[in-house]
């Protein structure tokens, strides 16, 4: 941060409540000062889902896995893991698509979100 130029220093001159964005100075700028704030922002993110095709490999899974090391070795979190479809066999693992037409054919299942 400057004022008219100066460089000042956090918790010298000012203090800033990062829940609510606050910059506090110890002495206030004279009147019509230039105040410049710099800063930068990391962004963090969450991915719904990381999904398997049902009738996927091994492989896919492990695939699927490398992908989800990796986004956390990016600070990022993934939701929800699961299956395109409702597999009968894999009870428990959630299925992002919805079978509307009541069978287990692939024309059967639309996207539940929508």
């Amino acid at each position: 941060m400057f004022v008219d130029g100066v460089l000042k220093e956090r918790d010298v001159d000012y203090t800033i409540d990062f829940v609510t964005g606050t910059i506090t100075f110890f002495v206030p700028p004279p009147l019509n000062s230039l105040v410049e704030v710099y800063y930068s922002t990391t962004v963090v993110g969450r991915w719904k889902w990381g999904v398997v095709g049902r009738d996927s490999k091994a492989a896919d899974a492990n695939g699927l896995s490398i992908l989800t090391s990796y986004i956390a070795s990016l600070g990022l979190t993934i939701g929800a893991s699961g299956q395109e479809m409702d597999n009968p066999l894999t009870l428990g693992i959630p299925a992002l698509l919805y079978s509307f037409g009541g069978g287990t054919d692939r024309l059967n299942y639309y996207d539940s979100i929508w």
